[in-house]
């Protein structure tokens, strides 16, 4: 048990690494830290659990997640009629880590009902890794403000004056910061001790600043709807003190001023996202049921004429700014149908404990993600899986440690 509770930790670990761990092993294959540490962890999950203690418990929602993948492997195979030899490799390795990140759930959640206690660790772990990764945003955007040229050689967005830290992207991690706000907010909340909250309020200024300079509407939106569901639930002073701030930088930050009106008149950014989404009912539309095969839907973009390979694509090029119509793109309707069952489960079981911490956290960051991965691809991102699924996982398993 102990070498399973360090290797969770140690992929958690990986999060703030974030893209500058990229291993490419091929021009379309890449590899990050935790995809080698993951598959090691579920390795000796299962010989802990079928070896050592005889039995293999399942959490709740694992029937819809098993059959969501034996499905999304369905599609694949489907749709494989449409890819060469490589590509289908390539579609198979996106399954694979969707497969290995989501397994974080049912380790964490084996792990806290063996082992109570170590529930405090993994959650210092969570909200830790979210400062360090603000901490390297505010270095970044000192060191590199201008993103430009390393976009240029790696296939980035050319982003400048934004907080990206260590994933690249500004929507991501500004999603991100957003997330583990919610845990520490949640947290503070129920705090009693004096030390702890003042730690705690620290840990809430600094990731509210580290957000506010990522300059994301997507992930403002997803701040504005997770501090909502907290004031709703929990703390309507709290939430009005979060808006108050939120507020007031908008009125002082001209730049905050300018990409709220650019939603709102739709630039060029809003027209990018709406472009993406309509590429994706089209190729929907020709393919409902099994949808292109989970996630092939790079190539599929290419046979529609929506890319060209002649030209390098970008890192954004292989999902959809919606991880819902990826989904339906990629698994059809009935993956899609299998694919909210999962979610919903995770969403009704902390609404049943919306009282405790990490109820009211894991219910306000999932409603806040569902909010923010419809307009980027954060339900696949693998730094936000891997720090979302342990959350998850030990806050069931908190609830299941008698199973």
């Amino acid at each position: 048990m102990k070498i399973l509770k360090i290797l969770l930790l140690f992929s958690l670990l990986t999060i703030p690494i974030g893209q500058l761990g990229r291993i490419e092993l091929t021009q379309d294959i890449v590899a990050l830290p935790a995809d080698i540490i993951i598959p090691i962890l579920l390795f000796l999950w299962l010989i802990w659990a079928l070896g050592v203690k005889r039995k293999l418990p399942l959490p709740p929602s694992s029937s819809f997640i098993l059959l969501f993948f034996l499905w999304a492997t369905i599609s694949l195979g489907f749709g494989a009629r449409y890819l060469a030899g490589n590509q289908t490799i390539v579609s198979g390795l996106f399954l694979l880590r969707a497969i290995e990140y989501t397994g974080l759930y049912f380790v964490s959640w084996y792990i806290i009902t063996q082992e109570p206690q170590f529930k405090k660790t993994v959650v210092r772990f969570l909200l830790g890794i979210g400062i360090v990764v603000a901490l390297l945003g505010f270095f970044q955007l000192v060191i590199i403000p201008d993103f430009t040229e390393l976009a240029l050689k790696g296939g980035w967005d050319p982003h400048q004056g934004r907080i990206l830290s260590t994933f690249f992207d500004p929507n991501f991690v500004g999603g991100f910061f957003a997330f583990n706000l919610f845990l520490g907010t949640s947290l503070f909340l129920e705090e009693k001790n004096p030390l702890t909250k003042i730690i705690l309020v620290s840990t809430i200024v600094i990731l509210f600043i580290a957000l506010l300079l990522t300059f994301s509407r997507s992930s403002y939106l997803a701040f504005l709807v997770g501090s909502f569901v907290i004031g709703l639930l929990r703390s309507k002073r709290l939430f009005l003190t979060l808006i108050l701030f939120f507020a007031i930088s908008v009125l002082f930050i001209p730049r905050i001023q300018s990409r709220i009106i650019g939603a709102i008149n739709i630039d060029e950014t809003s027209k990018t996202r709406i472009t993406s989404w309509k590429r994706a009912s089209v190729v929907v539309a020709d393919h409902p049921i099994f949808g292109v095969g989970f996630n092939s839907y790079l190539f599929a973009q290419e046979r529609y004429g929506f890319i060209n390979f002649e030209k390098p694509p970008t890192h954004g090029s292989s999902g959809v700014d919606s991880s819902l119509l990826l989904v339906l793109v990629t698994t059809g309707f009935v993956g899609l149908i299998i694919y909210l069952g999962i979610w919903t489960g995770f969403l009704l079981k902390a609404w049943r404990f919306k009282n405790k911490p990490l109820g009211l956290a894991t219910l306000s960051i999932i409603i806040a993600l569902a909010v923010h991965s419809q307009f980027v691809n954060s339900l696949f991102f693998p730094q936000i899986m891997g720090w979302i699924f342990p959350l998850i996982g030990v806050f069931i398993g908190e609830k299941d440690e008698n199973y």
